[in-house]
C-alpha cells in the first residue's frame, strides 16, 4: 500500500501518540476517522489495480492460444498460478495449454503434459464456483483437441493403465474411440482376399529377408500392427559327389509377425484406416 498522503500539499502524513495524522511538509492534521477513511479508499486502488493485472495476464494467455503459441501460454499460465493461486481460470487456463501442448507434440522439458493437464483440471474444479459446467466445458474441450491434433498413442495408453486413470475419464474415453477405429481397421484389413496384395500396396515392408507367399490374418496390439502367414525359404542342401552342382531346397515355413509396424501417432492410423477403406472399396 502507498504511503497516505496530504489532500493540501501532497506531503507525507505520520501518525503521533493521539492517533492524529499530521503532514510532514505543511502541517495538516487528520483525525482518526479520516484516516481510516483514506486508508480504505487507498486499498481500494490496490486490489483493483491486481485485479486489472491479472485479467491482463488471462487474456494474453487467451490470446496466445489463439495464435497457436502453446509453449508461451504455458509458461504464463505458471506465473498466473504462482501470482494468483485461489483464482480458478489460471489452473483452467493451464490445463487447456498441457492438452494444445501434448495434442502437437510439442516439448516442454520435464512435463508430462497430460498427467499435469490432469492435475490442473482437477485444481480448477476445486476453486470454481459452477463445477459441473466447467467439467463439461473440459470433456469436450479435450476430446475435441485430442482428435483434431496428433497424439502419442503410447503416452495415451501409458496414461490410461495408470492407476489414476478411471473408466469414465476422458482419455479412457478418446482410447475406447481409439479401439472401435483399430477393430474397424483390422476387419477391413482381414477381409481382404489377397492380404500380401494390399501390403504391397500400402507399402508395408516384410521383416523377413525370405519371399512371402501369404498372409493369413493381422492383429493389433501395443501399439504394433502384425500379421502372420507363410514364407517360402530357400535352404541350402549341401554338395552332391562328382562336383555337380550345389543343390537347395524350398520349404514353406509358418512365421508371425511378417509384418511388423508401429503405429506411434493418432494421424498414422487415420491415414492408415483411410488408405486401406480406397483399397478395399475399389
Amino acid at each position: 500500500m502507498a504511503k497516505l498522503m496530504c489532500e493540501i500539499c501532497g506531503g507525507s502524513l505520520i501518525m503521533n501518540a493521539g492517533n492524529i495524522a499530521e503532514c510532514e511538509n505543511c502541517g495538516m492534521k487528520y483525525a482518526k476517522e479520516k484516516v481510516v477513511q483514506m486508508v480504505k479508499i487507498d486499498g481500494a486502488v490496490e486490489i483493483t489495480k491486481g485485479e486489472a493485472e491479472k485479467v491482463r495476464l488471462l487474456n494474453n494467455v487467451e490470446t496466445y492460444l489463439k495464435l497457436g503459441k502453446y509453449a508461451q501460454a504455458y509458461e504464463l499460465c505458471q506465473n498466473i498460478t504462482d501470482e494468483y493461486p485461489d483464482d480458478f481460470r489460471g489452473w483452467y487456463f493451464t490445463f487447456k495449454s498441457c492438452v494444445y501442448i501434448f495434442a502437437n507434440n510439442i516439448r516442454i522439458p520435464h512435463t508430462d503434459c497430460l498427467k499435469e493437464a490432469d492435475s490442473n483440471l482437477i485444481t480448477a474444479l476445486k476453486l470454481t464456483n459452477d463445477k459441473d459446467v466447467l467439467g463439461r466445458e473440459a470433456v469436450v474441450f479435450w476430446f475435441d483437441i485430442l482428435k483434431k491434433g496428433n497424439p502419442d498413442l503410447n503416452a495415451l495408453y501409458a496414461f490410461r493403465n495408470s492407476k489414476n486413470c478411471t473408466d469414465n475419464h476422458i482419455i479412457s474415453m478418446f482410447i475406447k474411440r481409439i479401439d472401435e477405429q483399430i477393430l474397424f481397421f483390422l476387419n477391413q484389413l482381414n477381409s481382404c482376399q489377397n492380404k500380401k496384395d494390399v501390403c504391397d500396396k500400402l507399402g508395408f515392408t516384410s521383416r523377413f529377408d525370405e519371399p512371402i507367399k501369404n498372409i493369413n490374418s493381422f492383429s493389433f496390439e501395443n501399439g504394433w500392427l502384425t500379421a502372420d502367414g507363410t514364407i517360402v525359404r530357400k535352404k541350402f542342401d549341401g554338395i552332391s559327389f562328382w562336383g555337380s552342382k550345389t543343390k537347395y531346397q524350398y520349404e514353406e515355413l509358418a512365421v508371425k509377425d511378417i509384418y511388423h509396424l508401429k503405429i506411434n501417432f493418432y494421424n498414422e492410423l487415420q491415414e492408415l484406416i483411410k488408405a486401406v477403406s480406397n483399397l478395399t472399396n475399389q
